[in-house]
């Protein structure tokens, strides 16, 4: 093999190395919601394996679109969850972690992640008095299981796009 050629080989295998490091997820995820819903296959449709809590730290196995095939070997565990369920931040909820500067509730970090806290939430109803919050706290507490949902959808003859994948 020629210089030239093994010059230009080396070349290639740096490339592709650096770019294959740079691709993809992270390999050490958490969960950034209030409970993540492991998958048995990557679809918002398929069978709930296991729920895992917010901070629940995972390792990325693969990817395939907006899923990420996660392992938790602490609790033999392995299922697909969708990345936006995710985040490459180590989440830490006891006191005085590095990655915390207050503690803060289950319920805090959960009204946060949807990009509300308890002062939005008091300043909104303050601008709104006439606003009746009782309906939006009920439909809080309202939940459909998969196996409902499934049995909607066959019901009513709807095949979700992609196979309930996006």
């Amino acid at each position: 093999m020629g210089r030239v050629n093994r010059v230009l080989l080396l070349f290639f295998f740096m490339g592709a190395s650096v770019l294959l490091s740079y691709a993809g997820l992270p390999r050490e995820m958490s969960v950034q919601i209030k409970e993540g819903q492991l998958r048995e296959s990557p679809a918002f449709l398929a069978k709930i394996v296991a729920r895992l809590p917010y901070g629940e730290p995972v390792e990325i196995v693969a990817e395939r679109g907006a899923w990420a095939e996660v392992s938790i070997p602490q609790r033999q565990l392995r299922g697909w969850l969708h990345v936006s369920a995710l985040s490459s931040e180590k989440i830490r909820l006891q006191a005085g972690a590095a990655s915390q500067q207050a503690g803060a509730s289950r319920a805090e970090v959960a009204l946060a992640g949807k990009g509300f806290d308890k002062n939005v939430e008091e300043e909104f109803r303050r601008l709104h008095p006439n606003l009746d919050f009782q309906w939006v706290d009920r439909m809080e507490t309202f939940r459909v299981s998969t196996a409902e949902m499934q049995g909607f959808l066959a019901q009513g003859a709807v095949q979700p796009a992609g196979g309930g994948v996006e």
